[in-house]
């Protein structure tokens, strides 16, 4: 969610998983998405802030809201706020969280560090502001992303320094060090989140997935779905309201929003869940338990990027290239960049009967991923097998030897495909160049 203020002054098909091992999906411990809210929330006025600077603040916020996100205006907006006003930390906050989403990790860690800066500014300076030891977390998760595990570990330490109960910072930590394959350290800390916290979601989860590594995949079953149980028992007791009987109407109020958010969390938990047994269904080969379960997954989390980006996978191998279509391009507008959605996208478009789309996808991915094979020879082929550009074929067929560290003269072309594709457009320009005979 973006935050608003409390501040009284101032293609080749595969299965996706998820970057880290405590959880799935979009909105999930490893990884931050922006979750849409049911009405935008924008800031009227806040004491001693730029009112231009918040005027570009809440321009952020709606381009958050957009469908599909609008992650330029966004970043802009945020971007811009944090210079008219130093001291706006909302800005810097939200600015990294969007980074996140770009799959910008240290451009978003610095995000993060300057908003704790200006926070420990305000609070060395007397405002009426707390300090955010909760921003750790997304600081962590950012440098996890980025691959920054020693600077990620850190991050999650100091949470623990300021608040030993958190179990979030200690799953990211067990995550963290289950995705190196330090299976002991991590059961250390999930130790501990299940003394804290009797069978843990989290904590089952990190569990499952160092089965999963392990080879384990029953154990790793067995464990999602003991997760599934647990999430259920859960929603049944913060939905029960009996709970609400002998409370004030302020009690009442303060409890269901209380509630509500912890609902929320669960839904998500299911979603990661249900991911990752979808891809031990398609391990298996039950097709039609996998779809359902991403589609499930997706359905509980709409920001589930890895569950989307898997129930196309399931689409394309069937065929179905509306759905994979329908589903890439949700996941691209809550990861712009990625590289694997973009080249999903002209995979499905191409299967649409659409060539021209298609070669509009793979050249936005070569745009974003300059080093990107795949999509220079997908060009290629559509520019040549469906547009009929040789000369732009040739173009990317030699791009893509040049990025595999080949040439035209020095490839081979009884084996690299490319490379007598290539050969045989310039052979046949030369002969197009050829007088004719008298």
């Amino acid at each position: 969610m973006m935050t608003t203020t409390n501040r009284p002054a101032g293609f080749s098909i595969f299965l996706f998983v998820c970057a880290l091992a405590a959880a799935c999906g979009g909105n999930q411990s490893t990884t931050t998405t922006v979750v849409e809210e049911p009405e935008e929330v924008l800031i009227e006025d806040i004491p001693g802030v730029n009112s231009l600077a918040l005027d570009y603040f809440n321009d952020g916020v709606r381009a958050m809201n957009d469908t599909p996100r609008d992650y330029g205006s966004a970043v802009q907006g945020f971007q811009r706020a944090a210079e008219l006003d130093p001291d706006f930390w909302e800005a810097w906050a939200n600015l990294g969280l969007a980074q996140m989403d770009l799959g910008l990790y240290l451009e978003a860690a610095e995000s993060f560090r300057s908003e704790m800066s200006v926070i420990s500014d305000l609070v060395s300076r007397g405002w009426p502001v707390r300090e955010r030891p909760e921003v750790y977390l997304d600081l962590g998760k950012a440098y996890a992303l980025a691959g920054r595990v020693d600077a990620a570990a850190e991050a999650f330490n100091a949470i623990l320094a300021a608040d030993p109960t958190n179990t979030e910072a200690r799953a990211n930590l067990a995550a963290l060090y289950a995705r190196q394959g330090q299976y002991e350290q991590s059961r250390s800390f999930i130790s501990d989140l299940l003394e804290m916290s009797q069978n843990d979601v989290g904590a089952l989860n990190v569990l499952a997935t160092i089965a999963k590594a392990e080879g384990d995949m029953n154990m790793a079953e067995y464990l999602w779905e003991k997760c599934l149980g647990e999430v259920a028992g859960r929603r049944a007791s913060l939905t029960d309201e009996a709970q609400y009987e002998d409370l004030t109407e302020d009690e009442d109020a303060r409890l269901r929003g209380y509630n509500a958010g912890r609902l929320q969390r669960l839904t998500t938990q299911v979603s990661d869940v249900q991911n990752e047994l979808g891809i031990v269904a398609w391990s298996d080969g039950e097709m039609d338990r996998a779809e359902r379960l991403f589609r499930e997954s997706v359905e509980n989390n709409p920001s589930n990027f890895a569950a989307r980006k898997n129930l196309a996978v399931i689409y394309l191998e069937y065929a179905n290239y509306g759905g994979a279509c329908e589903q890439l391009a949700e996941a691209l507008a809550l990861r712009p960049r990625d590289l694997d959605a973009m080249l999903g996208y002209g995979s499905c478009n191409y299967g649409l009967g659409d060539p021209e789309a298609a070669y509009a996808a793979y050249e936005a991915a070569n745009s974003a991923h300059a080093d990107s094979a795949l999509a220079t020879q997908r060009l290629g082929d559509i520019a040549f097998r469906d547009l009929s550009d040789s000369a732009s074929a040739l173009r990317w067929y030699e791009r893509n030897l040049q990025i595999r560290g080949l040439s035209r003269q020095t490839c081979e072309r009884s084996s690299d495909r490319v490379c007598a594709a290539a050969n045989s457009i310039v052979e046949m320009q030369n002969m197009d160049q050829q007088p004719g005979e008298n």
